[in-house]
């Protein structure tokens, strides 16, 4: 596994576990291969963004390494026209929201503390904010996704 995040492994602790491995993919190629690595290994693997909802769901049972998604923070498209972005997981909702500002457009979803928390988080545990009320959860606002999977595929 390439490419070690700066951080400690303590920095990524959940319910008083700490992995044994951090690996921060630069690239969604990289993160496939990680994950198929740890899949023929039988190890777990919990991905993590900006951290500010890790503690939310169920308590793992095991914790070998934290994929820090960070690194992936690209803005793949940006069509203002059709009113469309595609980005990276690891993308910050302040980033985000920046680049759809500098275009007069704004993403209806606005998580607690956007400075960390990433796009991909903020889909994953479906954090709206106030905004929810006017224009619904964070599912409703994507039209498409693709995903690696556990396996790397």
């Amino acid at each position: 596994m390439t490419n070690r995040s700066t951080r400690t492994a303590s920095d990524y602790a959940i319910d008083g576990m700490t992995p044994n491995n951090v690996v921060k993919p630069a690239s969604v190629e990289e993160l496939q291969q990680t994950l198929k690595d740890l899949s023929n290994e039988g190890l777990t693997a919990i991905p993590w963004g900006g951290g500010t909802r890790i503690a939310l769901g169920n308590t793992p049972k095991t914790f070998d390494t934290a994929l820090d998604l960070t690194g992936l923070d690209n803005v793949i498209a940006h069509n203002p026209g059709d009113l469309t972005v595609t980005v990276e997981a690891g993308l910050t909702m302040a980033k985000l929201g920046t680049l759809l500002a500098e275009h007069g457009q704004f993403l209806a979803i606005d998580p607690p503390l956007p400075d960390r928390a990433t796009v991909g988080g903020t889909l994953a545990i479906g954090t709206a904010g106030p905004l929810k009320w006017q224009y619904g959860n964070p599912r409703d606002l994507v039209i498409g996704m693709s995903v690696v999977q556990s396996d790397g595929t």
